[in-house]
């Protein structure tokens, strides 16, 4: 059979989508979903910000006691309090993933 009798063959019909009943589309590895572990890895990568943020916040505390011991209670206090607002932050990257499905 001569090869132009071989491409004139007619196109299949769709419901005026361009693709082919029957095919599925390819889909890109990002919009497959996204699995638990991604999830942690994503918030290993985010927790980066709130443990610098943590050392530095305690770094700069022993050094301000260091300099000014009779101030140790309101640094102690200082210090306590940043502590806890980024960790709260941490937390709170590691739990939204999770509660909105992002």
């Amino acid at each position: 059979m001569p090869r132009t009798q071989l491409n004139n063959h007619p196109r299949p019909q769709t419901d005026g989508n361009r693709r082919r009943p029957g095919k599925q589309r390819k889909r890109h590895v990002a919009s497959r979903g996204t699995h638990r572990f991604h999830r942690i890895d994503r918030y290993g990568l985010a927790a980066i910000g709130p443990g610098i943020g943590i050392g530095i916040i305690f770094g700069q505390g022993v050094q301000a006691i260091a300099r000014q011991p009779e101030a140790y209670g309101v640094i102690r206090q200082n210090m306590l309090l940043g502590f806890a607002l980024a960790e709260a932050l941490a937390l709170i990257g590691f739990v939204v993933p999770f509660v909105f499905g992002a």
